[in-house]
């Protein structure tokens, strides 16, 4: 499945997506946020990990405010997590619902 096009689902396919490990450096990018939305329904849950390095380095937060402004989901859970502790590395651990 590729993540940086279309998804071939129909809206409000899914009740819930989990999305971990894919939100890192020169993988897909915030701008699939919008399209997940499309494919959850109404009340569905996204639930998501983004790379330290990936969230500062994309408009992660302004997709998300956006998606939020538009009243098409709210969040439920955003905090920073560890994500590779051999590394060093933390991530930003989302949680959002489908309006």
């Amino acid at each position: 499945m590729d993540l940086t096009k279309e998804l071939d689902y129909e809206d409000n396919y899914f009740d819930a997506i989990v999305c971990a490990g894919t939100f890192t450096c020169g993988h897909v990018g915030p701008e699939v946020l919008k399209e997940m939305v499309r494919v959850t329904k109404e009340r569905g849950y996204i639930c998501f990990t983004v790379r330290k390095q990936e969230w500062e380095a994309s408009p992660y937060m302004q997709i998300i405010n956006d998606l939020e402004l538009s009243e098409l989901w709210y969040k439920l859970v955003h905090d920073t997590a560890e994500y590779n502790v051999k590394e060093d590395v933390s991530c930003q651990l989302c949680l959002y619902q489908v309006n």
